[in-house]
């Protein structure tokens, strides 16, 4: 991560959005901490095998990318032709763009569980990432 360090241990990256130090770990850590349970991996159908979706999807691994300031496009195998990269991305534009500090949105619902962030917090990332 590309960051310089301020005079009270804030961390700024490129993209302009600032978090302390311990604050960004601590997202890191809530983020891998959820990856690792077993009960938010996607599910088999034991009778015809079809695998759904659960709580983890491609969405997060691309916020992830973002968050540690990686290019997300590395998340794909094709990220050009890839639909749900495609879509991954334009669900956190939709995201930034619908942002209403007094509501609670769905994309709120979804990354604060998995990254332990607030939605303000989100948002000043996502708008950094998109501007």
């Amino acid at each position: 991560m590309n960051t310089t360090k301020t005079n009270n241990n804030e961390m700024k990256n490129e993209m302009a959005f600032t978090l302390t130090k311990e604050r960004y770990k601590e997202i890191l850590a809530t983020f891998k901490a959820f990856v690792n349970n077993k009960d938010n991996h996607p599910k088999k159908d034991e009778t015809y095998g079809t695998k759904y979706n659960f709580r983890i999807t491609l969405s997060h691994f691309v916020l992830y990318a973002i968050i540690r300031n990686q290019d997300p496009a590395a998340t794909s195998h094709d990220p050009e032709n890839s639909e749900k990269y495609i879509d991954a991305i334009s669900s956190l534009r939709s995201l930034m763009r619908n942002y209403k500090p007094e509501s609670v949105s769905w994309g709120f619902k979804t990354f604060g569980e998995a990254f332990g962030i607030t939605e303000a917090e989100l948002n000043e990332i996502l708008t950094a990432y998109f501007k």
